[in-house]
Order: structure tokens, then sequence, then C-alpha cells
């Protein structure tokens, strides 16, 4: 349980805010699902890339040593043959574990194969919605019938794809990886054969762009091919925010085209990148043990302050709201939880990121993780603003409350604008005042979640659970002999629904025998609550 909130829930939960990005840009769920998976492929592209440049590696150390490898199996035999070999790969600073990076693209998939397996098996908005030849994205796609039999379509296109994808990529490959990529795509079939066709699309889009990183792979000039698409998906992108999506908001047809301009300007960012990585960032360049600790220092405050500060500031203003919530007693599963998702989302993953890359890259996080950590802080501190207030499912009530004045907007670019300069003038010349002011700053946000934590617990202890149905006291009594009135207010529930329930079981409408049923009342106050002043005459008059 641990290890999925840690490694898997964080996944889970970026690839349930893109689905919702989407849906919010296109109502349309089919169309979300290859979204999500145009996401998920260009975000694992870099880990892809790594993973194929370590295939490279491994079988070219692996040609280079396979004639004398064969010589010594053939002279040698038993324990002789044994340590020679050892002595070998030492020799070549080889050992057999290497070989592992040979299935690391394959143990790149797992954990968003889980994620995306656990997030679409069951999401709501799937059920009865259809997509293109598929009726319901919830269900198997069962296009092909044989009588009673149907055929699922989908898996087996997926398949195709995987095999096809497999088939170009391990061309001129030993026999071993052909075998292991093949299998892969069976043992896929077998996975999600009978799984929800909105699962099946996602995967088998993301199949698809493998096969297309695939065909890149053997042209001459893969990445002039590659901006030049990025260059018509942009300009497509821009397009339809312009002319076609007018019915969205105006925020969001923003977002698109500020993300499109980002593509186009992809080699001039990363022209300036290369700039400003060769002109700054001395002090951390050639220490990667000072790197390195500043890096996790940063990834702990995030995780800290988004994990344990932030939820139980927010448990520690009504505790009581947090107790004997469902089937749950204490109110420290709501910390342990959001705990673990930042430890995955801030620190398990990054670290992960951090050793697969080079030393540029590493620079480059450790930067990013500086200026995040520090700016959350302040953020969360100094400009706390007012949101409004929470319902029972930690959702804000109002939205209008997230309005943001243009002074706050310009703080908060200054504030911004005055950390990067900071961050880069520390990270070049003065690498120890990051890592001193961000202990200071990781023991301080300690000390305020586990006094928050102390808070919580001790209303925990004093509060009084609801007794049992046998131990309450009746406070109100129903006469026995006189008149009693009994109104049964409806919270959420659409009064033209009560009458059709009644029509279809006769039995339920007996249980209310003697009511009035009001089919046309309507309460001008938002809540049930607020609503009942109406019963008892209103509000009285001064």
């Amino acid at each position: 349980m641990f290890l999925f909130e840690i490694i898997i829930t964080p996944i889970q939960q970026i690839l349930e805010f893109f689905y919702r990005f989407f849906l919010e840009i296109i109502s349309n769920d089919g169309v979300c699902l290859i979204g999500l998976s145009i996401v998920v492929s260009l975000f694992c592209l870099p880990l892809y890339i790594v993973s194929e440049q370590w295939q490279e590696n491994e079988r070219y150390i692996q040609q280079k040593m396979q004639s004398q490898i064969k010589r010594i199996k053939t002279a040698f035999h038993g324990d002789e043959q044994y340590m020679i070999i050892s002595t070998f790969y030492r020799q070549n600073h080889y050992h057999p574990l290497m070989a592992l990076r040979s299935s690391f693209s394959l143990l790149i998939q797992i954990p968003f194969f889980i994620a995306a397996y656990s997030f679409l098996s069951h999401l709501p908005d799937l059920q009865g919605k259809s997509f293109l030849f598929i009726k319901n994205l919830a269900l198997p796609d069962s296009c092909l019938s044989i009588g009673k039999f149907s055929i699922n379509i989908l898996p087996i296109l997926m398949t195709l794809i995987n095999c096809v994808s497999g088939a170009i990529y391990s061309k001129g490959h030993p026999i071993k990886e052909k075998v292991q990529i093949y299998a892969c795509a069976l043992v896929f079939l077998v996975l999600l054969y009978n799984s929800p066709s909105g699962l099946v699309i996602y995967w088998t889009m993301n199949n698809l762009f493998s096969l297309i990183k695939n065909v890149f792979y053997k042209l001459k000039n893969p990445k002039k091919v590659l901006y030049i698409l990025t260059l018509f998906l942009a300009v497509t992108m821009i397009a339809a925010s312009l002319f076609v999506l007018k019915d969205i908001a105006i925020e969001l047809r923003l977002i698109v085209v500020l993300f499109s301009l980002l593509l186009i300007a992809i080699p001039f960012i990363l022209k300036v990148l290369r700039l400003f990585y060769k002109s700054f960032f001395n002090s951390i360049k050639e220490d990667g043990k000072k790197r390195f600790i500043t890096f996790i220092l940063s990834a702990i405050i995030l995780a800290v302050l988004a994990g344990l500060v932030i939820p139980s500031m927010l448990m520690s203003s009504e505790p009581e709201e947090f107790f004997y919530v469902d089937a749950y007693k204490s109110p420290f599963v709501f910390l342990i939880s959001p705990l673990l998702r930042s430890i995955g989302l801030f620190l398990f993953w990054p670290i992960c990121l951090y050793f697969l890359f080079s030393k540029k890259i590493k620079v480059s996080m450790t930067f990013i993780f500086v200026i995040l950590a520090f700016y959350g802080v302040i953020n969360n501190f100094v400009f706390q603003g007012n949101y409004g207030s929470l319902s029972k499912t930690l959702e804000f009530k109002s939205t209008s409350d997230f309005y943001i004045s243009i002074k706050a907007c310009v703080i908060n670019i200054i504030l911004f604008a005055l950390l990067f300069a900071l961050s880069i003038f520390c990270l070049s010349h003065r690498s120890n005042l990051v890592s001193i002011f961000s202990s200071i700053t990781l023991v301080a946000l300690l000390g305020v979640g586990i006094n928050n934590s102390f808070i919580i617990n001790k209303h925990y202890r004093n509060f009084e659970p609801v007794k049992s149905a046998d131990a309450i006291k009746p406070i109100f009594h129903l006469s026995k002999d006189g008149n009693n009135v009994l109104v049964i207010m409806m919270d959420r529930c659409f009064l033209p629904y009560v009458q059709p329930v009644f029509d279809e079981k006769p039995e339920l409408a007996e249980h209310f025998d003697g009511f009035t049923f009001y089919d046309n009342c309507m309460s001008f106050a938002p809540m049930t609550m607020m609503g009942a002043i109406g019963l008892f005459g209103g509000y009285p008059c001064q």
C-alpha cells in the first residue's frame, strides 16, 4: 500500500490532471484519451532516449566481448570457466547485472501501465460514453460478434501495432531481444483483452507513438523531421484555438496558444539554455556531491511542504471535520496519504530521473527544484490569499473566490524574478548558502508540521464520538395521541425523480402513506439548512 502510494499514485494523479484538462477543452472522452496518451508519450520520450542509449551500449559491449567469451567457454569448464569469465568481466569494467539495462524500456512501461490501469479501469466518466465505433468506453469493445461469441478488436489491433513497432525496432538485433519484444506484446494482449475499451484506446495510442518513434530512429535526420511535425501540430493547435474552439473558456484557449508557441520556439529555447548553462552554475557543475545535497534538500522541502505542512495547516484549523469520516476513525490517515504521495512526486521519481540523466540535466533539475522550493514556501506563508470555504469533499465551494488582483500577480512575478536571479547567483558562486537556507527552512517546516499534528491529536483525544443508537436519548418526542408534523427535505435530489420512483416501486410508496408530496417547491437558498428558514415564516422582521 505504501509503495503504491509513493510510486504509482503520483503518476495516476498526473494522468487525472491532464485528462480533466483535456476534458475542459474538448468534451469528448475518446479524444481526451488520445490527448492523454500524447502527453504521456512526450513525457516518457527522454526516458526512452536514455533507454535506447543504454541498450546500444550494452549491445556494443556484448558484441565486443562475444568472441573472447566464446573462446573461454570452449577451453575451460566448471569453476575454472566461471573464475576466468569473472576476471574478464572485471578487466572490461563489466558486470552481468548490467545486462538488465537492455530491459529498461520495458521497466519504464510497468509503473505507467499500472497507473493507467488503476485510473482508467474505474473512471466513472467513461461509463456509457461512445467514441467512433465503440459504444461504451467503460466496457470491452465487442466490435465483432460470431453468434453469441464476441471478439474485441481493439486489443488485437494494439498487439499488431506493437509487433510491427517491435519488428522495426529490433531489425538487426539479436533474436533474444526480438523474443522479448513479442512476448511482451503477447502479455499485454492477455492482460488487456477484456479491459475497458477506454484503457485499450489509451494503450493502443501509446503503442502507435512508439511505432512512430521507432520509425524516426531509422531516419537520417530524425530531429529535423520531428521539429517539422511539431511545427505543424503547433500551428494546427493555434488555428483550432482561434477559429474552432470558440466555446471554451478564454483562459484555456490562451493556455493552448502559449503551449503551441512554446513548441515552435523549442530550437531557440534550447540554444538559450545551452548558453545559460555555459555561463552560470559553476559552483555545482563539477562538485557532484554538493549538487546532489542541494537538489535533495529542495526536493525534501517540496515533499514536506505539500505533503505535511499544507494538509496539517488545513486540518488544524478545524480538526473535528476530519474525525470519524466514513470508516476512518483517526484523522491522521488524511496526513499520511498526501505525505506519501508528495514523497513519490517530489522525492522518489525526481531522484530516479536525477540519476538517469547527464550532468547538464542534473544541474538543471537542481536549479528548478531550488526555485520551486523557496517560491512554494514564500507563497504558502506570505501570499496565502482567500479561497473561501471548503466542502467535506475538500473542494472549494465557490470558484469566484479564486480571483487574483493584478497587484498580487505583479508582486508574484517580481518575487519569482528575484528568486530566479538570486538562485542563479548562489548556485554559480555560493551554493553553500543555498544548502544552509534549505536546511533551516526544512527544520522550520518540520516544526510547523509536527506542531500542527500535535494540535490535531489533542483535539482528537478530547473529541467524543457520536454514541450508538441504543445510547441516544431522544430530545424531540412525537405525540402518540395528538398531531405531528414531519417534513422531509430532499438534499441534492431532483423532485421529478420522486414520482417515477414511487411508480416503479409501489412498496416504497406505501411507507410514505399519509405524507403530502409537494412537487412544485423550490428553495431560494444554496443549502437545505438555509432553505429551512422558509418553513418557519422566514426571518423575523425588525
